[in-house]
């Protein structure tokens, strides 16, 4: 989620379950925007950055459970005098679930939908994390994990996860393992969308407005459907599923404000030949701002 707090003001995080931990992607305490944000003072530039603000707030929030900023000169040294500035934060919660535990991921309000921006089940780190248990590796992840975290919970207000071998496939034996997971609520602004673009057509999603971000449901490259969708081809099946389709069109336009989109072999593998195929994207455009 994207905070913005007024030059002045102090702000605390905290998370909702014991085991989430704030992970800090960026932070910048100046002006990048007119006065749709923190408007009430003068502005004389909106390219103000402070320099370490990033480092800044890591160090006060980094992987903890609650923390305390405060959007003031003082803290950031004072960029761009004459302007009034703001503190822009954009956080993602971080949970870690030992090997054998489940937990119930929710949003805290019914618009709100969980995107999953990381998983992994193994062990990447020593015995800070899940630490009672042999540690023969810490270089240990389970291939799949992200989809299989998405499948249970991307878009959805609440899901349940379980960090078990049966559920994972058991890598790295002999290793205690956990399950990472770095989420955000969005809250939903529009309605779900279903795009399709035939084989052979590109597309470019744009948000309206630079606050938006787009966040993808789900894709399929390849056919499940008739001539009623992309139908001047040859159709020889409609059970055709491209590997991978999901995660390659994330890669391109998850959290982004805009992307393009290719339906080609060359992107995604070349399922099913001689079927004329399509891209089928679901989408919502969401405000990454609780």
């Amino acid at each position: 989620m994207q905070l913005q707090f007024c030059e002045g003001d102090s702000h605390t995080l905290s998370c909702a379950h014991h085991n989430q931990r704030i992970n800090i992607l960026s932070a910048n305490y100046g002006r990048l925007t007119g006065a749709q944000v923190c408007g009430w003072g003068a502005i004389k530039t909106t390219t103000c950055k402070a320099n370490g603000a990033l480092a800044k707030v890591q160090g006060h929030c980094q992987g903890r459970s609650q923390c305390t900023l405060r959007a003031t000169n003082s803290e950031f040294g004072g960029p761009c005098p004459g302007t009034y500035k703001y503190l822009e934060v954009t956080i993602f919660m971080q949970l870690q679930f030992c090997e054998g535990d489940s937990h119930t991921l929710s949003c805290a309000h019914h618009n709100q939908r969980i995107n999953i921006l990381s998983a992994n089940y193994g062990r990447l780190t020593g015995a800070q994390v899940c630490g009672w248990g042999a540690i023969k590796t810490t270089t240990c992840k389970a291939n799949g994990a992200l989809a299989k975290v998405q499948g249970h919970c991307q878009g959805r207000s609440q899901c349940t996860l379980r960090a078990t071998n049966s559920e994972f496939g058991g890598p790295c034996p002999g290793t205690y393992k956990y399950l990472e997971v770095t989420i955000f609520c969005e809250r939903y602004l529009n309605s779900k969308m279903q795009l399709q673009f035939c084989e052979g057509d590109s597309h470019t999603l744009s948000c309206a407005h630079h606050s938006k971000r787009i966040n993808i449901l789900s894709a399929n490259y390849g056919r499940l459907t008739g001539a009623q969708v992309c139908g001047w081809g040859a159709i020889k099946t409609t059970t055709c599923k491209a590997n991978g389709a999901l995660a390659k069109v994330q890669g391109h336009c998850q959290g982004r404000s805009q992307c393009t989109l290719r339906a080609t072999n060359s992107e995604f593998g070349g399922p099913c030949p001689g079927t004329y195929k399509y891209l089928e994207v679901t989408i919502f455009v969401s405000l990454a701002f609780i």
